[in-house]
C-alpha cells in the first residue's frame, strides 16, 4: 500500500513540474483544456491540480478581456517559493 502512495506523489509531482513548465514556456497562459492536452489527461483531472496550485499561489488566474468564459493561467510573477 505504501508503494501505491509513493508511486501516486511521484506522478502528481511530474504532472505539477510539467503542468509549471508548460506555463514557462506561455507567458501568455494557458486555458485548462491547452493544459490537459499537454498532459494527456482529462481537463477535470488538470483543473483540481490547477486549483491547487494557485492556493499554493504558484500560478494564477487570468481572466480574459475578449473571452471572459475561457480562463486562462499562468505562473504567478510574485510567487518565491517559500
Amino acid at each position: 500500500m505504501i508503494e501505491a502512495r509513493k508511486g501516486k506523489e511521484a506522478r502528481l509531482s511530474l504532472g505539477k513540474q510539467r503542468i509549471l513548465q508548460m506555463l514557462q514556456e506561455a507567458p501568455q497562459g494557458l486555458t485548462t483544456v491547452e493544459l490537459a492536452k499537454g498532459l494527456a489527461a482529462s481537463p477535470r483531472d488538470v483543473g483540481g491540480r490547477l486549483s491547487k496550485l494557485a492556493a499554493y499561489g504558484e500560478i494564477e488566474k487570468l481572466k480574459g478581456l475578449l473571452h471572459p468564459v475561457k480562463t486562462k493561467w499562468r505562473l504567478n510573477q510574485n510567487w518565491n517559493g517559500k
